[in-house]
């Protein structure tokens, strides 16, 4: 294949992404930081400190990027009026008024509460809520889990997607296994049945000690949901002595925290945040690589270890770290899970140019496609293009890259000379020759289809795309200010009015001229 990218080196492309990133201050469209955390407020409103703990998740720069929150997905909530509502308050006191709102169903539970979300709702719309799966006693799932369905505001409807946010049964025995695994079974059920290509995140509180898990290997396994972890950190995590696998644990925070908390210290990867294959396309929505994480848990604290214990090296950016830590441990018995998730806007045309960019038709001898991104093209540029002349007639192209540009030139078909013979056209880029056919030739935001641009057809004036010689102006008409042009012209060496392109303008070309006088393409 042949890569083409634009403006500067691919290295100097990316260097000032990062830059534009590091100097945000406010919320961007498009790209999105996803929270899971089981916030302990089955009894109402959570404990002191979460909102100077979002303010954190916030102000945190990961890869470089601060993102001001976006969604944040809780577990262990009373319910939508008495937790819920609590965190947009504190939200919206931070951020301002009006910007975050909350979902409003409560999924069935037989203890520790249900699920909620609270989202931005200047750059997110909740279109759906459904409780999934059915709960009750053994073996029935604890808690019904909660599914979302998002919108991008200002995006196309491709960049939709469900959040399935869980608090699966706890403890070790062959029940409260069995019970994970059948909410297990009903949230791939679910997610099967919305087909394939759907954007999917699942998260919270899975309560698994192992990758082997039965429920666990439920989400994994091959479907049109599969679930992918994004750091592909696979074990038996409950109190190892691996050291890939401290910084993914979740549980406990505090060895001996407040009253009502579990404690014991960090020993297990209870929390999480899993996406579905579409998430990792390269297209649409995507999950961010590499920002997958433990809020204030870098992996610097021994197993069973305080997460504010003096040895930590975590959030070494923000100034209160130290205030943090410590709320970490008196906020709630588990740790928010963070990842950023972006939307990639396939490549798409900003413009064609015919000939230099004049607006004269006398003679169409090139044509300029550009590109608002990087694309791979075949390797002859031009096999991604056609150009056809309406009522008939195929143009033979060749293709020059230039910067982010090609240019497309005619090499035999329906032509006069070196330029397009007189006509309409309609050119075509063929989604399925550019970028592996992640082209947006439509300008919609999706993928797939072709870009095509093309002179109005007959009886309609002629636009874009056409030629008909002796037409100085482009207004597809060959009349007595064109005659003028010409007759200015001959005997010298315009371009315009050199029909057989032989340097000259003269009685041939003329002649060529005088047929055509008076009509129109």
């Amino acid at each position: 294949m042949f890569a083409m990218y634009f403006g500067r080196s691919m290295s100097h492309r990316c260097l000032l992404q990062v830059v534009r990133l590091e100097d945000r201050t406010v919320p961007v469209a498009g790209y999105f930081r996803i929270v899971s955390y089981n916030t302990t407020s089955a009894s109402g409103a959570p404990a002191p400190g979460l909102d100077t703990l979002m303010q954190g998740f916030s102000n945190e720069q990961v890869n470089g990027v601060a993102e001001q929150i976006d969604i944040i997905a809780i577990q262990e909530v009373q319910n939508q009026v008495n937790t819920s509502q609590v965190v947009v308050n504190q939200l919206n006191a931070l951020y301002g008024a009006g910007v975050y709102a909350r979902g409003s169903l409560n999924g069935g539970t037989t203890g520790s509460g249900t699920q909620g979300v609270i989202y931005n709702q200047l750059k997110l719309q909740l279109l759906t809520e459904v409780a999934v799966g059915t709960s009750g006693t053994a073996p029935a799932q604890p808690r019904q889990a909660l599914r979302y369905k998002f919108h991008p505001i200002g995006y196309s409807a491709v960049n939709d997607f469900y959040i399935y946010n869980s608090h699966y049964k706890a403890d070790t025995s062959t029940v409260d296994q069995d019970r994970r695994n059948t909410e297990a079974m009903a949230i791939r059920a679910n997610a099967d049945s919305l087909g394939n290509g759907a954007n999917i995140i699942y998260l919270g509180d899975f309560n698994v000690y192992t990758s082997t898990e039965e429920c666990y290997q439920t989400l994994l396994s091959p479907g049109n949901g599969q679930a992918f972890d994004p750091i592909n950190t696979s074990g038996s995590w409950h109190e190892s002595t691996n050291a890939a696998f401290r910084p993914v644990f979740t549980q406990a925070p505090a060895v001996s925290p407040p009253g009502g908390l579990t404690g014991g210290g960090l020993d297990d990867r209870f929390d999480f945040q899993l996406r579905s294959g579409e998430l990792a396309d390269g297209t649409n929505l995507e999950y961010v690589a590499n920002t997958y994480h433990v809020f204030g848990n870098n992996g610097s604290i021994s197993v069973n270890g305080n997460i504010n214990d003096p040895t930590s090296t975590a959030l070494p950016l923000l100034p209160n770290r130290t205030t943090l830590l410590d709320l970490l441990t008196t906020v709630s018995d588990h740790l928010p899970v963070i990842a950023d998730y972006r939307i990639v806007t396939p490549p798409t045309v900003t413009g064609t140019q015919i000939n230099d960019g004049s607006a004269q038709r006398s003679r169409v001898t090139s044509l300029k496609v550009t590109f608002n991104q990087a694309v791979t093209l075949p390797g002859n540029p031009a096999s991604a293009f056609t150009l056809v002349r309406q009522g008939g007639g195929n143009v033979n192209l060749s293709g020059t890259v230039a910067g982010n540009s090609v240019t497309l030139n005619f090499t035999g078909g329906s032509m006069d000379f070196d330029s397009l013979a007189d006509g309409r056209y309609t050119l075509t880029a063929l989604a399925s020759q550019i970028n592996g056919g992640n082209f947006d030739g439509n300008g919609d935001g999706a993928a797939g289809d072709n870009y095509v641009f093309a002179s109005a057809a007959i009886p309609s004036p002629a636009t874009n795309i056409f030629r008909v010689f002796g037409d100085s102006d482009g207004d597809g008409i060959i009349a007595a200010s064109d005659f003028i042009q010409f007759r200015l012209a001959l005997g010298g060496t315009s371009v315009v009015f050199d029909f057989d392109g032989d340097g000259s303008v003269s009685a041939s070309d003329f002649v060529q001229f005088r047929l055509r006088f008076g009509g129109a393409v």
